[in-house]
């Protein structure tokens, strides 16, 4: 087993505190809370216990990051990036790599360091985390039971209530006032953010609800880690009153003009002082394609509580897994690393409920 320090950087925050708590009872390695913030990093520690310590680290400061790598094994990153100088670094210094960042832009520019991954016998792991994360493990997980799968929808159910961090409120921002683009069949179309709506069923007790298209990573990556041609990722909240608004302020163009107006700062102000709901996170699966010879459909859901505590410790699983037995080297997705059934194992051992009922076979392919 790799005896060097396990680096998580951003390590005080929601998720990488999560994640660096977990993984000090976990593993015999040292892990070590990185980041601009040495005092918040100590306090960490200091209130933790156990087997952790703090170290500075800037990561706009290239020059220092070989240095900051000379005892490390495996760096977890919480922080989102806007240039691969820390990855090619943790490549040249031979150290594995994890990433809960969920910009599918960063992620296409680490994939270009396949080669140099697999040259330096390094594993370099993408989509940890909710979405994309999870939900390329139940994506995976439900594909199992098909001959072939032609359209998959994937939908998201976030709770209100939880109290997320600053680049999770970012990001949701980001994503709801710039429309994307999907690639399908050899077409490009345009997609505006909370449009084409979904009836997603999430199981007892939040049952179907109506979700709509978000610019998650997961259908993208998917779409070329599963090869199914047809995928979608859609959003909805807790509050299905307060999911129907933001789909008619969406369908009104409201937050595409937000974002011309430049009235970004508003919106990540309203999202950020919204808790009104719970906790509450759930994935819905509606997978269509063929078995032996039929058209076959098949719906599965998990529901867990607080994404950030179960973001973190996915991330923790993965590392725990990279620095207890070899993998093949080289940039991968969770879904083409890891047993889909063991790791969401994982998440109901640590509360998260999965519901896989039988696929139906149809006389004729659903439309």
């Amino acid at each position: 087993m790799n005896q060097k320090h396990i680096l998580v950087v951003g390590g005080y925050g929601k998720v990488g505190g999560t994640a660096a708590r977990w993984l000090s009872s976990e593993v015999k390695q040292k892990v070590v809370v990185a980041g601009r913030n040495l005092s918040a990093a100590e306090q960490m520690v200091r209130e933790s216990g156990g087997n952790l310590q703090a170290r500075f680290l800037d990561l706009h400061r290239p020059e220092q990051h070989n240095a900051a790598l000379q005892d490390v094994g495996l760096v977890m990153m919480c922080v989102e990036q806007t240039d691969l100088g820390f990855v090619e670094a943790c490549i040249r210094n031979g150290v594995h790599y994890v990433d809960i960042t969920a910009t599918h832009n960063f992620m296409q520019q680490v994939e270009t360091l396949n080669s140099e991954a697999q040259h330096a016998g390094v594993n370099v792991v993408l989509s940890v985390g909710l979405a994309p994360g999870l939900t390329n493990l139940m994506a995976a997980h439900a594909l199992q039971e098909f001959d072939q799968v032609d359209r998959l929808n994937l939908s998201i159910l976030l709770g209100l209530g939880e109290k997320h961090g600053d680049m999770a409120v970012d990001w949701t921002v980001h994503n709801l006032i710039h429309p994307f683009e999907e690639d399908r069949q050899g077409r490009t179309r345009t997609i505006q953010p909370f449009t084409e709506r979904h009836p997603a069923d999430f199981a007892a007790p939040y049952g179907k609800r109506q979700a709509y298209r978000f610019n998650f990573a997961d259908q993208h990556v998917l779409r070329r880690t599963l090869q199914v041609p047809d995928i979608r990722t859609h959003l909805c909240f807790d509050s299905a009153p307060l999911t129907d608004l933001v789909a008619l302020l969406g369908g009104l163009g409201v937050f595409r003009l937000a974002g011309q107006w430049k009235l970004q700062g508003l919106l990540r102000q309203v999202f950020a002082r919204v808790h009104a709901g719970t906790d509450v996170f759930g994935i819905a699966v509606d997978a269509h394609g063929t078995k032996a010879g039929q058209p076959f459909h098949l719906q599965t859901s998990l529901l867990g509580h607080n994404e950030a505590r179960m973001t973190g410790l996915m991330a923790g699983w993965v590392a725990r897994e990279l620095m207890g037995r070899a993998f093949p080297a080289g940039v991968h997705h969770i879904e083409q690393l890891f047993d889909p059934s063991r790791a969401l194992h994982f998440a109901t051992q640590q509360g998260c409920q999965l519901h896989v009922p039988s696929g139906k076979r149809h006389s004729s392919p659903t439309t």
